[in-house]
């Protein structure tokens, strides 16, 4: 048992994973903490309802559960979508949060900055003209005589398996165990309907949510983990990343891909655990 003094984790998994993604990190990162995860709507064993999905909606649920359940200022600990998920709730409800842990940071705002002022103001201009076209042709390809088919092809487990091992440099940690905890879900009443929805409405977040202007403005400590060999999101992203802000430590992984906290937990809950000492001393166990 933990004492009241060493602040809480909430683990907050990627887009097609669960709370179970965290197999390898809850046990020990529950010796000196009280540990949550949770199934973000539409994901893992939640409700596969229609809804406007995107990262702030997903923040609002992070919320509500802290508030429920938790309650006292919290480390966010997310991956891939999760981290979004988790920068987005530190933007709209700092006070939930007392430091933020993210292994890697899909967002492509941090890339604006090297462009000149001319190709920004064009390309604004670009999307702003196609906007109608671009919400059209999602619509077209999300309608269900669509992507439904594609749903079917996707689903049997090897064709997610081998989806799966582009997101793994250590392609054995792909196992039974992990392919029913991204693949059971798929067939839930509903997935399908949620996913067509996600594919609609996942990247309507207003700029003010998203990192290039979210992260100057942290005061909290974070931590920015990123695998060497991520294929999914590219590592150039981190130290990119990092310039937003002085106060994100930037650790780059060898050997590691786009789920560090699956595939190399050995390495990633110590990282943790001992960034969190440093940054909020921790009490002794009962």
């Amino acid at each position: 048992m933990t004492t009241a003094g060493n602040p809480p984790i909430l683990l907050i998994h990627g887009f097609g994973a669960g709370l179970g993604h965290w197999r390898h990190n809850i046990e020990t990162l529950s010796q000196n903490h009280t540990v949550y995860a949770i199934d973000l709507l539409g994901f893992g064993n939640s409700e596969k309802a229609h809804a406007c999905y995107s990262p702030l909606l997903w923040a609002d649920q992070i919320y509500e559960f802290w508030a429920t359940f938790i309650g006292t200022p919290t480390i966010l600990v997310g991956n891939s979508l999760g981290s979004v998920t988790a920068m987005m709730a530190a933007a709209k409800y700092p006070a939930m949060v007392q430091a933020l842990a993210w292994i890697n940071l899909p967002d492509s705002s941090v890339l604006a900055p090297s462009l000149s002022t001319g190709v920004r103001r064009g390309r604004k201009t670009l999307f702003r003209l196609l906007r109608p076209l671009t919400a059209s042709l999602r619509y077209f390809f999300t309608s269900p005589l669509i992507i439904n088919p594609l749903l079917t092809a996707i689903r049997p487990r090897r064709i997610l398996t081998g989806f799966a091992k582009n997101a793994y440099v250590n392609k054995a940690v792909v196992d039974d165990e992990l392919m029913d905890i991204l693949g059971l879900p798929p067939y839930d009443r509903g997935s399908r309907q949620a996913l067509r929805a996600m594919t609609r409405f996942v990247g309507n977040v207003p700029d003010q949510y998203r990192a290039r202007y979210v992260l100057p403005k942290l005061t909290v400590p974070m931590l920015l983990i990123w695998g060497k060999q991520d294929m999914l999101v590219p590592p150039i992203l981190g130290p990119k990343i990092a310039d937003l802000n002085p106060r994100i430590r930037l650790v780059e992984m060898d050997e590691a891909g786009h789920c560090p906290q699956d595939e190399c937990p050995d390495r990633i809950n110590p990282l943790i655990l001992d960034w969190i000492a440093e940054i909020s001393p921790m009490q002794p166990t009962e």
